[in-house]
């Protein structure tokens, strides 16, 4: 059972959470069964496939999972547990995914003041929570804060994880929100570095390689021009409808993340063509497409 639950994470990392969800669906009845509802593996193997379940768009379906199983660990685990804290953060992150950022910002400090708590600073969980919280600076709108953050973060990543997808992914968002912050050719330098290391370490077709590679896209435009940049764009459409498909919901979150979270975007990028489920927030606003 322990193997299937590890093949379920890989499967969602590889950017398979539907593949995960299903897996764990029958992991979740099979060691209630052999274990109890109560047990450690039980609980965990329930947050998880809330959390995967997020990652195929259900952002609705994966709040209520994860509120459903807090109370539980709480309860058998106690409240310092770190899977409890997991827990916790997935519901914050959630929060912020589902549109609900106030909410999941004051959760998310809350989550990583007591990480820090019982953990330190530094502990590689605590940088997780200190990465999802800046990931939530900048989605407010704070892109000078959310920078000031992910510096700190990252030279805690690189110190303690190295050269890991987590550092890259702290990396991506630091290149992608020194644009917003007025800077855009420091932006694309950083961008430029991900995208090489991610290649290595994913994979062109990886979810998070395609992201970085649409960030660099979109602030290219105020770098090296419109033309340039949907040459790109043009490029990276194509990669999204032959790795992905039209409506890979991980790219679809992905993608309107970047779209929506930035004035360098003014109009919808190509990558709509080819995922319909991407929207651009502005259009939206507008009721038309740009």
């Amino acid at each position: 059972m322990k193997t299937r639950h590890v093949i379920a994470r890989y499967l969602a990392e590889a950017g398979k959470p539907q593949d995960a969800v299903r897996i764990l669906d029958r992991l979740i009845t099979d060691r209630g069964r052999v274990l109890g509802a109560d047990h450690e593996h039980a609980l965990v193997t329930r947050s998880s496939r809330a959390r995967f379940l997020r990652e195929t768009g259900d952002e609705n379906g994966a709040l209520r999972g994860l509120r459903e199983v807090l109370p539980d660990q709480e309860r058998v685990l106690g409240a310092d547990h770190l899977d409890v804290m997991l827990t916790r953060q997935e519901l914050a992150r959630t929060l912020g995914r589902a549109g609900q950022v106030a909410d999941a910002l004051t959760q998310m400090a809350q989550v990583q003041a007591d990480r820090e708590r019982v953990l330190g600073h530094s502990h590689p969980q605590v940088l997780s929570t200190r990465y999802e919280r800046a990931v939530l600076t900048g989605q407010i709108g704070d892109a000078a804060e959310a920078v000031r953050q992910r510096k700190a973060i990252v030279g805690d990543q690189e110190r303690v994880l190295g050269p890991h997808s987590r550092t890259l992914s702290t990396r991506h968002q630091l290149g992608k929100f020194l644009a917003e912050a007025g800077n855009p050719e420091e932006g694309i330098r950083q961008l430029n570095d991900v995208i090489a290391e991610q290649l290595q370490l994913h994979g062109p077709g990886h979810p998070r390689t395609l992201a970085t590679r649409y960030d660099h896209a979109r602030i290219a435009r105020s770098t090296d021009g419109h033309e340039q940049a949907n040459a790109l764009l043009t490029v990276l459409e194509r990669d999204c409808q032959q790795i992905l498909g039209d409506t890979h919901p991980q790219t679809a979150y992905e993608f309107t993340i970047t779209a929506s979270a930035s004035p360098l975007s003014s109009a919808c990028p190509p990558l709509a063509r080819c995922c319909p489920s991407l929207r651009c927030a502005k259009a939206d606003e507008h009721g038309k497409r740009s």
